[in-house]
């Protein structure tokens, strides 16, 4: 399916350690054990010989992470790739009975909240050190493993087509020459199109500006993704 424009939305992904809010002596309810605390974590999973990780970026490069991750620790990992905001759900909803062990990928927004909520048990990596502090919670909740960037991703043969130039601005999209033909992620399910939003509302200096902003942008969206990535591999 060919779009004119996609706005691809990028941050800090990060990557953490799953927590149950049960004891770590006790299963949770259900039967199962909550994820180990970080001193235990790789005890644990070693024994087990198998990990459950929560993805949320790009499938392609996370099956490869998971493969090298395997061949050089002999650990199975199971990957399940959603959103952001999918994965900050669920482990919201299993937070009594933890399904996954680990969290890989997602803007660092997702990741704030779901340590807020107790969500994530701390983790120092020996890597953690390599890492900014800027880009990283300093008691080991979530570690960036990379930085991404805010744009648009257009269609060149649209725009050469229609004798436009690329937009370089977000008023740039409330050209009427765009309407039904901008695809963007949707902030209800996406962590990095909550971040877009934040960044509207900011821009705009004033929250009021911003959401009537979005008002003016909508009717000119011709669908919204479940995930931030979506919309720039179209």
């Amino acid at each position: 399916m060919k779009k004119a424009l996609s706005a691809t939305l990028a941050v800090i992904l990060t990557a953490s350690v799953a927590a149950g809010c049960g004891s770590a002596d006790k299963p949770a309810s259900g039967g199962s054990a909550p994820a180990p605390a970080a001193g235990d974590t790789a005890k644990t999973d070693k024994s087990k010989g198998k990990l459950t990780v929560y993805v949320g970026f790009q499938e392609d490069h996370a099956v490869e992470a998971m493969k090298q991750f395997t061949k050089d620790t002999g650990i199975q990992a199971d990957m399940v790739r959603m959103s952001g905001g999918e994965i900050l759900a669920k482990i919201r909803a299993e937070k009594d009975n933890p399904q996954a062990d680990i969290w890989y990928g997602g803007p660092a927004d997702t990741f704030v909240a779901a340590m807020n909520e107790g969500l994530l048990a701390p983790y120092k990596s020996p890597a953690a050190e390599k890492v900014d502090a800027k880009y990283k919670d300093p008691n080991g909740h979530w570690t960036g493993i990379y930085v991404g960037f805010l744009g648009f991703a257009s269609n060149k043969k649209f725009l050469k087509d229609h004798n436009l130039q690329a937009p370089q601005t977000w008023e740039d999209l409330l050209n009427p020459a765009y309407k039904g033909q901008i695809v963007m992620a949707n902030p209800a399910s996406s962590g990095t199109a909550y971040t877009a939003l934040y960044t509207v509302l900011k821009v705009k200096g004033a929250e009021d500006k911003g959401f009537d902003y979005l008002k003016k942008l909508h009717p000119q969206i011709q669908q919204y993704t479940t995930s931030g990535s979506a919309p720039g591999r179209m």
